[in-house]
């Protein structure tokens, strides 16, 4: 009578196997859907800065800068190396692309630039400026030789939370943030960058960018929790 039961237990779990439905793996494909926990390699072509050549990077946070324009969603991500840089993506033209950040102590701020020149930056008008000549090896790929000032105090907020597929509110959520922000672009195509943001509370904050096509990122890993 035992071995009957333990018969018909084996026969019911070997047709709940075979048709039960298992869950699909998620395809990911794109920059744009990224989500928390998900980790991306980017390739090792010449053209991206030396430091984030062929690192892999995970996720870890999901913020977005809402600008006049609509929302900038932006991941934070850790290295396999562990640093950290936010990664978002622009729209050149119509086509989209991708741009990494790297956020500068106060003391690597003066060895790529002149304390005067950063200065200029928050005067009235646009500045031009170089960057200084004698840049150490670890910010190879990340700062052009000219700068050119292209939005001047402008005003933005910032939200800690994911915000694809939301119609722009700063008022919705109460998380947000108000900044000021200013950018500079460098390079023969533009594609350096600093972004300079001031907060209601005095802070500022200042970002080495720079722009990249998708393609720099040669595979995803969906991994999201």
């Amino acid at each position: 009578m035992g071995t009957g039961s333990g018969a018909h237990s084996v026969e019911t779990l070997m047709f709940k196997s075979l048709f039960s439905k298992k869950k699909p793996v998620r395809k990911l494909e794109s920059a744009a859907d990224l989500h928390v926990g998900d980790m991306f390699t980017l390739s090792d072509r010449l053209y991206l800065p030396e430091s984030v050549r062929g690192v892999t990077c995970e996720v870890i946070s999901i913020g977005a800068y809402e600008f006049e324009s609509g929302y900038e969603t932006d991941f934070t991500v850790k290295t396999d190396q562990g640093d950290n840089y936010t990664v978002s993506l622009s729209d050149d033209n119509g086509e989209l692309e991708l741009s990494l950040s790297r956020k500068l102590a106060r003391s690597s701020v003066l060895k790529l630039f002149s304390e005067e020149d950063i200065g200029e930056i928050f005067a009235d008008g646009f500045a031009s400026f170089s960057s200084n000549t004698d840049i150490p090896s670890e910010f190879d790929g990340w700062v052009a030789g000219e700068y050119q000032e292209t939005t001047d105090c402008a005003s933005c907020y910032y939200h800690k939370a994911d915000m694809r597929g939301k119609t722009p509110d700063h008022f919705s959520r109460g998380i947000e943030e108000e900044l000021q922000y200013y950018e500079c672009s460098g390079g023969d195509n533009e594609d350096y960058g600093l972004f300079i943001e001031n907060s209601a509370d005095g802070e500022t904050e200042i970002y080495l960018t720079r722009s990249v096509a998708l393609t720099a990122i040669a595979e995803y890993w969906p991994n999201a929790r």
